[in-house]
């Protein structure tokens, strides 16, 4: 019997900048959020979207909370809640 395959979180591209991303959950039936698939999402968007070398990476879940997935180089490390006024200013910057 062949290994089930670990699906991976789908997610959209909202902005990229010079200085960020700011990416929001899409996730699909079953498939995994990004809070359980991390290092996936970030080495993708590190990958395949724009180099995290010198940007943040931002995260809106699907009620607006935003998260900062933070990483050394494309490669997670751990995530933090954006506070109050990061939050107004990421809500204004994906409208």
């Amino acid at each position: 019997m062949p290994a089930k395959t670990m699906r991976k979180a789908s997610y959209n591209v909202d902005l990229v900048t010079q200085a960020m991303v700011i990416i929001s959950d899409h996730p699909m039936i079953d498939d995994p959020n990004i809070f359980s698939d991390p290092e996936s999402v970030v080495f993708r968007v590190h990958s395949g979207v724009a180099s995290l070398s010198v940007r943040r990476l931002f995260h809106r879940n699907s009620v607006g909370q935003f998260h900062e997935p933070f990483h050394l180089g494309g490669r997670f490390k751990q995530f933090a809640a954006c506070s109050g006024g990061r939050r107004l200013y990421l809500e204004r910057r994906v409208r």
